[in-house]
């Protein structure tokens, strides 16, 4: 593993200097530089990039083993976690199977739950920008459930979930 570790620090190196030294130029520079500076600037430029060379060298393995640490650590984590003994799966049996009525932003993943399990809507889209409002007309349009607004009064929404618990039976969600 070290083995390979110094041969993959050694290719960085060496990839490196090639591209610092042969293949990125000081013609490159000018050609690239000339329109928008002089020449004593492109010069300064210059200058400063070859004082601070250095420092991609030494800060090269540094990122290189933080980024494979970081790896390293996901995968232990996994095999941690993938132990049978340790890991234990339940059934969670969802808070929408008991409701009589179920208040959502309209999300997709709500919405198509709430009708897994028949449970009446009143639907709070959030924002015009998502798919909530989109949702929310189609659970109106098939008499599933009720839209409304956050900015309502509590009468209208007492309102809004009186109607929906009355007709509860005539939805087509039953």
């Amino acid at each position: 593993m070290r083995l390979l570790i110094l041969i993959n620090l050694s290719i960085l190196f060496l990839l490196t200097y090639y591209v610092q030294h042969f293949l990125i130029t000081e013609s490159d520079f000018y050609t690239f530089y000339s329109t928008q500076m002089s020449y004593e600037q492109i010069e300064q430029i210059m200058t400063k990039q070859n004082e601070w060379a250095w420092l991609g060298y030494v800060l090269l393995p540094i990122i290189y083993l933080l980024k494979i640490g970081l790896i390293t650590l996901c995968v232990y984590t996994g095999f941690f976690l993938a132990l049978p003994q340790k890991v234990k799966f339940i059934d969670i049996v969802p808070a929408v199977v008991k409701a009589n009525l179920f208040l959502t932003h309209s999300g997709n993943g709500s919405v198509l739950e709430a009708i897994h399990f028949k449970v009446p809507m009143l639907l709070f889209p959030l924002n015009d920008k998502w798919d909530q409002n989109g949702t929310a007309a189609r659970v109106v349009y098939h008499s599933l459930g009720l839209k409304s607004d956050l900015n309502e009064n509590k009468e209208k929404l007492k309102e809004q979930i009186g109607e929906i618990l009355q007709n509860r039976n005539k939805m087509k969600i039953i």
